[in-house]
C-alpha cells in the first residue's frame, strides 16, 4: 500500500467516510480506490482535487509532511507551477531553462 493510500484513507476515516463514498463525493468513480489500492498513483490534478476535498496541502496527502495544513496564501503549490509551466511558449519555455541552469551553476 503507498503512502497516499493510507493518508487518503485514514482522512476518510477521520471524516466518517468510505474510501469509494469520498472518492464519489469528490467525483471519482470507484474503480480509482481499487488503483490506489493496487499502488498506482493519482495524477496532479486528482490529487489537487482530493488534497482541496480533504482541506489538506498535496504533500501531506503523498505522505512528504506530517502537517496537514494548506501553504499560507502567497505560497506556491506544485501544481500551480505544473500548471504555468504547461502554458508557456516555446520562448517563455527556453527563458525558464536557461534561468534553471543558472541557478544550479551557482549552487
Amino acid at each position: 500500500m503507498t503512502r497516499f493510500f493510507e493518508q487518503y484513507t485514514k482522512l476518510c476515516k477521520e471524516q466518517g467516510k468510505s474510501a469509494n463514498g469520498a472518492a464519489k463525493e469528490i467525483g471519482l468513480p470507484s474503480s480509482t480506490i481499487t488503483n490506489w489500492k493496487q499502488g498506482k498513483m493519482p495524477r496532479a490534478e486528482t490529487m489537487g482535487k482530493i488534497a482541496a476535498y480533504f482541506g489538506v496541502s498535496v504533500d501531506y496527502l503523498q505522505g512528504y509532511t506530517d502537517v496537514k495544513e494548506k501553504p499560507t496564501a502567497g505560497a506556491v503549490s506544485f501544481e500551480d507551477v505544473v500548471k504555468a509551466v504547461k502554458s508557456m511558449d516555446r520562448e517563455q519555455l527556453v527563458k525558464l531553462a536557461i534561468i534553471i541552469a543558472q541557478e544550479q551553476g551557482e549552487r
